[in-house]
């Protein structure tokens, strides 16, 4: 069974065979001059089909070299769509860093108009412009000595006006770093766990509480007697400007914010008519 089938099959294959041998294809080439002769060249089927396959075979390669390593890829693929997607993405990442950073030059803006108020208002030399004389409506009574908040005072605190101010540790723990004028150091740093409350150190009135970016929150307290104190590097701040604080009261929380901080602790500083004074002095 299988003998006669084998030979069925070479006998269906004998025809095709006699053709693949015996077919036979002209090539020939045709010059533009007519004065040369042309050219021809016989071949047999199978070299034909060999010749084809290595000329496809060949353009298939050439044609893949030309799409993967020169810039042509470009014109069939859409490689270019994906390019031009992400640097519409890292335009739109640019823009939003860029209002992110004016937002942020913003509230710069505010804080240090905040802060030059601040120590405008607490600065008595600021005051030494006006007018010496008081006005006629007013002859007779004294004027205001040292900053703005001498009258402020004189109305909230007027017990303060005729004694001496005293002041207290605003934080209990580690005096880590000391009163160093000369290395540019105008206070005291208490180490302390970060969350503390901090106290008002005496008496006095908010004349700022916010964010900077070299000190993290601070709060600024106005006192008596041409008196500021700093509370600088808290983690958040428990007041607002224009508040009256007493000797005790919870203004801040001890933190670690700032660039100028290395480490959970208050920064405190006394300063009085303009000069820093040694807060271990004071307690």
């Amino acid at each position: 069974m299988i003998l006669s089938l084998k030979d069925f099959i070479l006998g269906k294959l004998k025809p095709l065979k006699f053709i693949f041998h015996k077919m036979k294809f002209s090539v020939v080439i045709v010059p533009q001059t007519s004065t040369s002769k042309f050219k021809s060249r016989t071949l047999s089927f199978p070299v034909f089909l060999l010749t084809m396959l290595l000329y496809s075979l060949a353009v298939f390669f050439i044609s893949g070299a030309l799409l993967i390593y020169t810039p042509a890829r470009n014109l069939f693929f859409s490689e270019n769509v994906s390019l031009t997607y992400r640097e519409l993405r890292d335009n739109e990442l640019m823009v939003e860093k860029v209002n992110r950073l004016i937002r942020e030059l913003d509230d710069l803006k505010i804080t240090n108009e905040r802060l030059r108020k601040a120590i405008l208002m607490g600065d008595s030399t600021a005051f030494m412009n006006l007018e010496k004389k008081p006005p006629k409506s007013n002859k007779g009574v004294k004027p205001a000595e040292g900053n703005i908040f001498g009258f402020v005072f004189g109305k909230i605190f007027p017990e303060a006006q005729s004694v001496n101010l005293s002041f207290i540790k605003p934080l209990d723990g580690y005096i880590s770093n000391k009163f160093n004028p000369d290395q540019g150091h105008y206070g005291i740093d208490i180490a302390a766990k970060a969350g503390t409350p901090i106290s008002a150190s005496a008496n006095g009135y908010v004349v700022f509480a916010a964010y900077t970016v070299q000190d993290g929150y601070m709060v600024i307290l106005a006192h008596a007697g041409d008196q500021l104190t700093f509370y600088k590097h808290c983690a958040d701040v428990l007041v607002k400007p224009r508040q009256r604080v007493t000797q005790g009261d919870p203004i801040a929380l001890c933190g670690n914010t700032g660039m100028e901080s290395k480490g959970s602790h208050l920064h405190f500083e006394i300063w009085r008519a303009g000069s820093a004074m040694d807060p271990l002095l004071f307690f």
